[in-house]
């Protein structure tokens, strides 16, 4: 008996003292941002771009930095690109515009389905300290939606200036 109380408070501590989760900031220093992501997703860029995924892949974040001037030409190409992933894209109204961090920005939400998946959708662009846009593109699996919440906004209110 003693064994296993002793066993229950180690394990007991080791719950409380370990963090959370374990995270990673990278920054992009042409655009002056710095994004959190889990260490446990897997992730894949380069200089302008990156993917993260979860392990299970029930959620897919796309990070994008953009010449302001290219703002347009990029909307459009990551249309083309979304279109081909996902059918039946339906936004939830006109977007709206927010303030991130210092940053001035607008987000859309939206849903669709990949191979047949329901998913939620979010896109958000952000103005970023180096007069670039921040182009990100967030798909989560609509069932998985509610245990990614906490995840999702971490990962967006973490966005920041360096």
């Amino acid at each position: 008996m003693r064994h296993i109380l002793i066993a229950g408070l180690t394990a007991m501590l080791l719950l409380v003292t370990a963090p959370a989760q374990m995270a990673e900031v990278l920054p992009h220093e042409g655009a002056g941002v710095k994004v959190w992501v889990p260490d446990n997703w897997a992730k894949d860029g380069d200089e302008d771009s990156l993917i993260v995924n979860d392990p299970n892949e029930e959620i897919m974040f796309a990070f994008l930095v953009v010449d302001a001037s290219e703002t347009e030409a990029a909307l459009e190409a990551l249309e083309t690109e979304l279109s081909e992933i996902v059918s039946n894209v339906q936004t939830e109204d006109d977007g709206e515009e927010i303030q991130l961090n210092g940053m001035d920005g607008f987000v859309l939400d939206g849903t669709g389905s990949v191979e047949g998946t329901p998913v939620e959708l979010g896109v958000m662009l952000l103005e970023t300290p180096s007069g670039k846009v921040l182009m990100v593109l967030a798909i989560v699996e609509a069932s998985k939606a509610g245990k990614h919440e906490g995840t999702v906004e971490k990962i967006m209110k973490r966005i920041k200036p360096l």
